[in-house]
């Protein structure tokens, strides 16, 4: 039964009317699962949600896929996104303009050094690793790898030249970055 999935089972003799937002929301997804569809439109499923419905509805959401049922959310809670969907389409103007597997993020992992001394023979030799390497500031230094397993290669290649190691920091773009480079900074909030 639809209710008890998403536990609304004690409140299922109470009229909708007295049902909380997130109870609704619930509501709403039981009632798009009842017939056991093999595609699924949901719309913003976990505003208005607590923690645990969260959770529960990301739950059902990867059951779902489990099943191989398609799921399409509409959602601009980009880290609830980014927690169950495995690609993103950004649209715009009604247009799709990009689509994004998240589990495939080309050249989506920025690496932050922080080491010295830079000189322009270290950023030659960093510069195989990304052709566009930054340097920021006096010991800061900024570039894309492609995936995880190029990181030893670069701390490798420090410390074979002698350089400082303070830090090194993999960062993975966000989704909400995403957004921003695909969508463009002039756009209004919604």
């Amino acid at each position: 039964m639809q209710l008890a999935r998403v536990d609304l089972l004690d409140a299922a003799d109470r009229p909708l009317r007295t049902y909380s937002k997130g109870m609704l929301q619930r509501a709403g997804l039981a009632l798009a699962l009842i017939n056991d569809p093999e595609l699924v439109f949901l719309d913003e499923p976990t505003s208005g949600l607590d923690p645990l419905g969260r959770l529960l509805v990301r739950d059902i959401i990867g059951e779902l896929r489990e099943r191989g049922v398609t799921v399409f959310i509409n959602s601009h809670l980009l880290s609830e996104v980014e927690a169950t969907c495995d690609r993103v389409a950004f649209i715009k103007r009604g247009a799709v303009v990009h689509q994004l597997a998240l589990a495939d993020r080309r050249l989506a992992i920025e690496l932050v050094l922080r080491v010295a001394p830079i000189d322009s023979g270290l950023l030659e030799a960093l510069s195989r690793f990304d052709p566009d390497v930054v340097r920021e500031g006096d010991e800061e230094i900024r570039l894309r790898v492609e995936c995880d397993e190029r990181i030893p290669d670069i701390v490798r290649c420090l410390v074979e030249r002698g350089t400082n190691i303070y830090g090194v920091e993999p960062r993975r773009k966000s989704l909400e970055e995403w957004f921003i480079d695909v969508m463009g900074e002039d756009q209004r909030p919604g």
